[in-house]
């Protein structure tokens, strides 16, 4: 599911997650973004995770990312701290991706990155 409005868009995912002794548990990730420079994700599902970032444009070609993680006190601590060491993982992989991408007006698409033009029409009210 993607909504825009305005400034803010949403998206929310349902997944399915393997939880302790491996069986599938329903979760889901819901993303919102108030403009490019400050977003949440919401992990439901094994453990409540809320992950908010905040990027702020240095020069030309960097930028200052922060991001942050709350856990529920009343939770599955240790669910959670793994689901943060797993996002952090991630995080660092797509880092080499971050530092190579370029803009290409046609880009070439699966069906898995249908989100990605209606992101882009939603970005350009910030150029």
């Amino acid at each position: 599911e993607l909504e825009i409005d305005g400034h803010i868009i949403r998206s929310r995912s349902a997944v399915k997650q393997h939880g302790p002794g491996g069986r599938l548990v329903d979760g889901m990730i819901a993303w919102e973004a108030h403009g490019l420079g400050y977003g949440t994700i919401r992990f439901t599902g094994i453990a409540e995770v809320l992950f908010v970032n905040a990027v702020t444009p240095v020069d030309e070609e960097h930028i200052d990312v922060r991001f942050s993680f709350w856990l529920p006190k009343d939770g599955p601590v240790r669910l959670g701290q793994a689901l943060v060491s797993e996002i952090c993982r991630q995080l660092e992989e797509d880092i080499p991706i971050w530092e190579h991408k370029i803009h290409r007006p046609q880009p070439v698409l699966c069906a898995g990155d249908k989100g990605i033009m209606p992101f882009r029409r939603w970005s350009k009210q910030f150029l």
